[in-house]
């Protein structure tokens, strides 16, 4: 139910969890891109700018592992030649990739280390970018890149 208070440039409501689980997935499904959703006390905020809900950092390049796209239900990854990236409006924030990837390379964007913060910017244009060429996400698992294994040992894996 709103409470029609303005702040900045959010909306609050007054929300219970079920509600608050209703406007999640509400937002989550919009054609006009993902909003942010902060929760505060009792309240839910409505952002109207446009996030990453994950990122495939730079720890991937030189790997490629592809664990992550077999347990994605939306097929929201897309490949590079040396790494994957994550489409912005297609990825539905469900984190199922980010424990499969063996170096550790996804990150939810409010996760998103500081020596990466880069990457945020560089996977939401290239995922639209390999999209909007035609390009298919891919969706089942392939083997890593030849130097795979040594990447994954240089990141300490």
């Amino acid at each position: 139910m709103g409470t029609g208070n303005e702040a900045g440039s959010g909306r609050f409501l007054n929300t219970n969890s079920r509600e608050f689980a209703r406007s999640t997935k509400m937002c989550l499904q919009s054609g006009a891109g993902r909003r942010r959703l902060l929760r505060s006390r009792s309240n839910l905020a409505i952002e109207s700018a446009t996030i990453m809900a994950h990122i495939v950092t730079s720890k991937c390049v030189g790997c490629k592992f592809t664990d992550c796209v077999e347990v994605c239900p939306v097929a929201c990854f897309y490949e590079l030649d040396n790494q994957l990236v994550i489409h912005p409006e297609d990825c539905i924030d469900c984190t199922a990739c980010v424990a499969e990837c063996p170096v550790e390379a996804i990150y939810a964007e409010a996760d998103v280390p500081g020596e990466f913060q880069a990457n945020i910017e560089f996977n939401a244009t290239e995922g639209r970018r390999i999209k909007d060429s035609g390009q298919e996400a891919i969706v089942k698992k392939k083997d890593p890149l030849p130097t795979a294994e040594a990447r994954k040992t240089e990141l300490g894996y």
